[in-house]
């Protein structure tokens, strides 16, 4: 998705702080001998993504002061990775503004992060 008026870099720190959120996160799945098969050689094609918890928990802590609607578009954007249509729905947003709400919500959050480090 293509997202005008927001910098990459937050891009990119939203997508830290969503990789930090997802493994905070309890696992769902059965932790058997199925659910640790790794197939020989297969670990070493998988990259390794390192996540910065310095720049998450900042992330975090600038969520927090945001309104209810647009953290929770932001957390099921970018942590749940929900379908367009259903977060549409949810949050009643209409047809082709998708883009321009999660724009916003980008840039009210790199506002609070702008009033979090001058604190």
């Amino acid at each position: 998705m293509i997202l005008r008026d927001v910098g990459i870099e937050i891009i990119e720190r939203l997508d830290n702080w969503a990789l930090w959120c997802i493994e905070r996160q309890p696992r769902r799945a059965c932790r058997s001998i199925e659910g640790r098969y790794r197939p020989e050689g297969g670990d070493r094609d998988i990259p390794v993504i390192v996540v910065n918890p310095l720049d998450a928990v900042v992330i975090e802590h600038a969520m927090v002061r945001m309104p209810n609607r647009e953290r929770g578009l932001l957390k099921a954007h970018f942590v749940e990775r929900e379908p367009v249509i259903d977060l549409r729905r949810r949050y009643a947003i209409r047809f082709g503004m998708y883009e321009s709400e999660i724009g916003r919500a980008i840039r009210m959050l790199e506002n609070k992060l702008k009033a979090v480090e001058r604190t």
